[in-house]
């Protein structure tokens, strides 16, 4: 039988409840030279900007515990929350955080969280991260109501740091000249293929990821997903980083490029970190 996203947000199907270690991205999530690099650079925003966070929130936290361990080792936070759409993402990334230790007085909450909703109402944060590339999986509206709630969500001199995917290496791709790469995934019933192109639309600022996945000759999964991607400036009147910023009610953005990402060769090699100020 075979399984696509038609009739509801691709997001809904693709972060379903179910096994983490058999995804196709599974690997993604668990890229240490990325991951260290984003938590390197949050350190030195916090220092530049000259914060101390005691309260932290880890949007789309995905199911690795490592920056949430990097962060509590140099930071004296009081208190973190970690959501992410997919509660087994959750599940694993608590299991993962308490299979060692806490050395540290902490509070920690492991929750499911949808970003298009009022996430965590009544509480506040002094630093809110956005890791990965987890920011632009809705429509623009839907992706700037996210820019503001989160800037809702923090305290006074508070920081949002996003990871991007870098707008003119994503321009190279287009439908003729796509992406394009296999996963192989082993399962209890046997090994999967799952096989990808991912191309840009410039017009629309989206990356079209299409997928299907086989087993043998037949098509378990197919489907598309696409992610909104922005320039830092544009034009007067076309749509950037640096106008969302600015409309949400943040007073600066600054934008940083990570080190390329040898660990994969698509979407993630090229990143740009974010830092919002309020």
């Amino acid at each position: 039988m075979t399984h696509t996203t038609e009739g509801c947000h691709w997001t809904e199907k693709y972060y379903a409840p179910g096994d983490v270690r058999v995804r196709g991205d599974f690997e993604l999530y668990f890229q240490p030279k990325r991951i260290s690099a984003e938590v390197e650079q949050t350190l030195k925003s916090i220092t530049e900007y000259g914060t101390e966070p005691e309260t932290y929130l880890n949007l789309a936290c995905g199911p690795n515990v490592q920056c949430l361990r990097e962060l509590l080792e140099e930071l004296r936070l009081l208190r973190f929350v970690c959501g992410d759409l997919n509660p087994s993402f959750v599940s694993y990334l608590e299991e993962q955080f308490y299979q060692e230790p806490v050395t540290k007085d902490v509070i920690s909450n492991f929750l499911m969280i949808d970003m298009r909703e009022d996430f965590q109402p009544g509480e506040t944060f002094d630093l809110i991260s956005i890791y990965g590339n987890s920011f632009g999986f809705f429509d623009h509206t839907t992706n700037f109501n996210i820019l503001e709630r989160c800037y809702r969500k923090l305290n006074p001199k508070g920081l949002l740091v996003v990871t991007t995917v870098d707008f003119d290496h994503m321009c190279r791709f287009s439908p003729s000249n796509p992406l394009s790469w296999e996963n192989v995934l082993d399962s209890e019933e046997g090994e999967m293929v799952r096989q990808s192109v991912r191309y840009f639309l410039p017009k629309e600022n989206k990356s079209v990821c299409e997928y299907v996945t086989r087993q043998g000759s037949q098509i378990l999964e197919s489907g598309s997903r696409d992610l909104m991607i922005y320039p830092l400036k544009a034009p007067e009147g076309e749509v950037s980083l640096s106008t969302m910023a600015k409309q949400a009610g943040f007073s600066r953005l600054r934008a940083f490029n990570l080190p390329e990402n040898d660990q994969t060769f698509g979407l993630m090699r090229k990143l740009q970190f974010n830092v919002f100020e309020k």
